[in-house]
């Protein structure tokens, strides 16, 4: 092959590639993104929540100021009525009972984009000022930051897949050495089935899986201001949101600001990098993604070997 038809096939196949790669990173929320899919003992075993594992889920506090911080532990002290001394247990039912009750009033629709783009305290007091609907996201965002602020390991959780989106949370408590499920917006704190487990949230996704109709036992906020035990079949209780098609992603980060950087992008563009695991009852293929890096990175090498091609013909 002569040196201009090796230029011409060269630089025709980097131009394929290169589109190639482009249509990957169009649709890269629907195609191409890496997804690192986790298992139930991933979640939940001892071994992936000692103290030293446990602190990819404590980094989410580092996304907040010095100040917002200061605020919120002062909101949650005046209003929440916790203490340092409480146990890690009572602190999240306290922080989750005054949510609770704040947000009782509050229409539940899509928040206003000038409520969304305020500091978190802040919406706190929006929300109380009626000033925007709420949904599950602000729900689970507000439960997530007062307890994490409080030294509570705390994870946010969506569900994503089929027609349904939903924010839920999870809370690492030392002293039952497990991760607890709660819905803020749909008035959950924990759950227990009828052997007094206390549930976590692939708990009660298996159940809905499996049909078990076995009673659950919900403990929730009422308008009393006082806890009671609400009976509920798991295959009524979150059957929209929990079941065969969810993908449950479990974010380390809730910063998009920090998230979506350019140089973070490109970090998750080229390399096998998520800021999230996902959980799902059926396999996750990476195939897409894996075309996409291979498709960049061929583009690159046959770019260096158009250039040298190209150098050569003009010597």
């Amino acid at each position: 092959m002569n040196r201009r038809k090796s230029l011409w096939v060269t630089g025709t196949l980097c131009l394929l590639l290169y589109a190639l790669s482009a249509y990957f990173f169009i649709t890269r929320e629907k195609t191409g993104n890496y997804i690192k899919q986790v298992t139930y003992n991933g979640l939940y075993a001892p071994a992936s929540n000692t103290p030293e594992k446990l602190k990819k889920w404590q980094s989410v506090t580092d996304q907040y100021s010095p100040t917002e911080i200061s605020k919120g532990r002062e909101l949650t002290r005046v209003n929440a009525g916790i203490s340092e001394n409480d146990p890690a247990f009572t602190k999240m039912l306290k922080i989750g009972s005054w949510l609770q009750r704040s947000y009782r009033h509050c229409r539940q629709d899509k928040p206003t984009k000038e409520f969304s783009a305020l500091p978190l305290t802040e919406q706190y007091a929006a929300a109380l000022r009626a000033e925007s609907p709420i949904w599950c996201h602000n729900y689970g965002m507000h439960f997530l930051f007062f307890c994490s602020i409080n030294g509570i390991t705390s994870r946010v959780i969506e569900k994503k897949g089929g027609n349904d989106y939903h924010t839920m949370n999870e809370f690492y408590i030392p002293e039952l050495k497990q991760w607890v499920f709660a819905d803020l917006m749909l008035n959950a704190f924990y759950c227990q089935d009828e052997k007094g487990k206390i549930l976590n949230i692939i708990d009660l996704l298996y159940k809905n899986e499996n049909k078990d109709s076995s009673q659950i036992t919900v403990f929730s906020q009422q308008p009393v201001d006082s806890f009671s035990i609400i009976s509920h079949k798991s295959s009524q209780q979150w059957q929209r949101y929990l079941k065969k098609d969810a993908w449950l992603n479990f974010y380390y980060q809730t910063d998009t600001l920090q998230v979506y950087t350019p140089v973070k992008k490109a970090i998750r563009y080229a390399f096998p990098v998520a800021w999230h695991e996902t959980f799902s009852l059926t396999p996750i293929s990476n195939t897409q993604f894996y075309l996409r890096i291979l498709s960049l990175y061929l583009g690159i090498v046959l770019t260096i070997i158009f250039i040298l091609l190209y150098l050569k013909r003009n010597d």
